[in-house]
């Protein structure tokens, strides 16, 4: 993984802890929200309310995004 920001190798580090640690807190506090929102769209559209697209991401990486139904 390439560094986007100059920081010195223990800020590096700390900032990549904290951003997991906030990422699976928000995670963790809006599970019940999603789940619910999954099942609004199955029964809306009438397919299951989770997808996933091919995306094209940073230096041109294609990667798989999962995404809710909302149409």
């Amino acid at each position: 993984m390439e560094k986007l920001i100059n920081l010195p190798p223990f800020q590096h580090f700390l900032k990549r802890i904290f951003d997991l640690v906030f990422a699976f807190t928000v995670f963790v506090l809006t599970f019940w929200l999603q789940i619910i929102l999954v099942f609004i769209a199955t029964f809306d559209t009438g397919k299951f309310g989770i997808f996933t697209q091919k995306r094209i991401g940073q230096f041109g990486k294609v990667f798989k995004i999962i995404k809710i139904r909302t149409m």
